[in-house]
């Protein structure tokens, strides 16, 4: 979220457990003082758990969803051989 904006409602879930994402792939969007923010990725992985629902208001630094890194590059790797 930007500076002047410490709160907002998570308006939607883009992506659910199980679901692989690339770094700065967006996964939410939060919305504050009327407009939509998009929620990125920190880094490519494995959605594992969602510590949010819609609907929930949520501050800047909050964590949201726990990933699992590194889980689909490992999977592609074993298909290979």
């Amino acid at each position: 979220m930007t500076e002047s904006i410490f709160e907002g409602t998570l308006k939607q879930i883009l992506k659910q457990p199980g679901d692989y994402v690339e770094a700065s792939e967006d996964v939410a969007v939060i919305k504050a003082d009327r407009i939509d923010i998009g929620v990125f990725a920190p880094m490519a992985g494995t959605i594992k758990e969602l510590l949010v629902s819609e609907q929930d208001t949520v501050i800047v630094s909050q964590d949201m969803i726990c990933f699992e890194v590194g889980v689909q590059q490992r999977k592609l790797a074993d298909e290979d051989r």
